[in-house]
């Protein structure tokens, strides 16, 4: 997905349903109410999902495609380390660096 595409209704009722988890789910992860979910992924006329709920969708069903990570205690020492070295305060964004640099590298190794 480049970052001018965003994820569809379809998909994510598509996830929903995979996932076996429901709209009320969904309301409580992103701290709506129920109703605005169920227009946000009514059929036909959508109401607009806001982009940072959008993205936030974006990640659960990430986390749900490539599982959260676990990590040894020592491993986690390291990890913090080198986030603060770094200037992370986020496990969730330095992971996020670190695999797609990893993954640009195996690709032009190619």
């Amino acid at each position: 997905m480049t970052p001018d595409e965003n994820i569809t209704v379809p998909e994510i009722l598509d996830w929903l349903k995979q996932s076996e988890r429901t709209r009320e789910w969904l309301a409580e992860q992103t701290g709506a109410h129920p109703t605005t979910v169920s227009g946000w992924l009514a059929s036909g006329k959508p109401r607009p999902i806001p982009p940072p709920t959008l993205k936030l969708i974006e990640r659960l069903m990430c986390d749900d495609l490539l599982g959260a990570p676990q990590y040894s205690y020592e491993d986690a020492k390291v990890i913090r380390r080198a986030m603060v070295q770094e200037g992370y305060s986020s496990l969730q964004d330095f992971v996020r660096d670190a695999v797609v640099a990893n993954a640009k590298r195996i690709m032009d190794a190619r």
